[in-house]
């Protein structure tokens, strides 16, 4: 049996698995609608107009989520941070501004900075082969470009159907052992030809980056938090007292506990732990030029093109291309079972938005760009 169908196969029984807990758990906690237990931490009173108004954007969500969790910050200081209904159906564990989600694909947001931080340190190369930072590569993806990773153009593919499943269902403790999965496939398309968004792409760029800089991707993730004044964000959080509990949709209704969910194999793709208020601190800091000088600044913020001199709409970590009522912005959305999440920056105003919520749920990252639009327009 191919690899491959052994993957499908294992992919399959875990989906099984999880189908069979959501029908014995379904009758444990129907529902969780609770959002009228809210928990606001920073409410500034110059903003309070501005507050009013986002909180009517939250609300058209809200009930869609066990807990959803909301922080603006404007230039640097966080002036709204606010959490709605439970981080834990079964205990009744109101959720906080502690408590810290499943940001998935929002991650690869701190990914890019690590990256940008670390070519501004000259211990990265955009334009270098992956070969000279990983020797061990083999064919054409021996000879993809850095920044090809960087702006999902390298031709890795992204998950087979179900396969999400199988890699949620191991454990990484490093990244060779997060590349295995992809790393010898065939890629779909010549390195820096097509832009295809592949989260895959961002696991080995996470690879690159503890080779470049002779860390491990946690630390250089420490190094941003430092930065950034980040205190609850991790890829393995040592106490898991404040997770929220990641959810799923319950069978007639209601949300079932997925607990047997595991991010680390997604590293910097997908695999980090963050409060909406570290997240918004992250963006503040970035804009701020707390984390990389202008130059870095305007390569993240800048759109790669593939290699016919077609512009994608993709920076360095960061969706691109888009304003909201005149407002510029740079966004990444994050989603999978039991997490959704967003964060938004507008640079020119010195705005940044984060949400966060326990259940995959409708997209939000509109809703923080339009949030920040509000508070720009203060």
């Amino acid at each position: 049996m191919s690899k491959v169908l052994v993957r499908f196969a294992i992919a399959v029984v875990v989906l099984g698995l999880a189908a069979l807990a959501v029908l014995v758990a379904a009758s444990e906690h129907p529902s969780a609608h609770d959002h009228s237990r809210t928990s606001v931490a920073i409410a500034d009173p110059n903003f309070a107009d501005a507050i009013e108004r986002a909180r009517t954007i939250i609300d058209r969500h809200a009930s869609a989520f066990p807990s959803i969790s909301v922080a603006v910050a404007v230039q640097g200081h966080i002036v709204w941070s606010e959490t709605r209904g439970l981080a834990d159906i079964g205990t009744s564990r109101l959720a906080t501004a502690r408590t810290r989600y499943s940001i998935y694909s929002a991650s690869k947001a701190i990914t890019g900075a690590i990256a940008a931080r670390l070519v501004e340190q000259g211990k990265l190369k955009l334009d270098a082969d992956l070969r000279a930072y990983l020797p061990t590569l083999k064919g054409p993806l021996a000879q993809a470009k850095v920044w090809q990773l960087v702006s999902h153009t390298a031709g890795i593919r992204d998950y087979y159907p179900f396969e999400w499943f199988w890699v949620s269902s191991k454990h990484c403790a490093t990244t060779q052992a997060a590349l295995r999965p992809f790393v010898d496939d065939e890629l779909e398309s010549a390195p820096g030809t097509r832009y295809d968004y592949s989260s895959y792409e961002y696991v080995l760029l996470s690879a690159v980056l503890e080779h470049a800089s002779g860390e491990t991707y946690d630390q250089l993730l420490g190094e941003i938090a430092d930065l950034a004044g980040m205190t609850t964000t991790s890829r393995l959080p040592a106490d898991e007292s404040d997770l929220a509990v990641r959810y799923g949709e319950g069978i007639p209704s209601g949300f079932i506990a997925h607990r047997w969910i595991d991010n680390s194999c997604k590293y910097g793709a997908g695999g980090l732990w963050s409060t909406p208020e570290d997240m918004a601190r992250f963006g503040a800091a970035l804009i701020g030029g707390k984390i990389v000088g202008p130059a870095g600044l305007a390569r993240i913020f800048t759109p790669f093109k593939t290699s016919d001199g077609k512009p994608t709409i993709y920076g360095m970590g960061w969706g691109l291309g888009k304003a909201v009522d005149g407002h510029r912005y740079a966004a990444h959305s994050g989603g999978g079972l039991g997490g959704r999440s967003a964060i938004a920056v507008l640079p020119d105003d010195g705005v940044s938005v984060a949400i966060a919520a326990n259940f995959e749920g409708p997209r939000v990252v509109d809703d923080a760009a339009k949030i920040g639009a509000i508070f720009a327009a203060k």
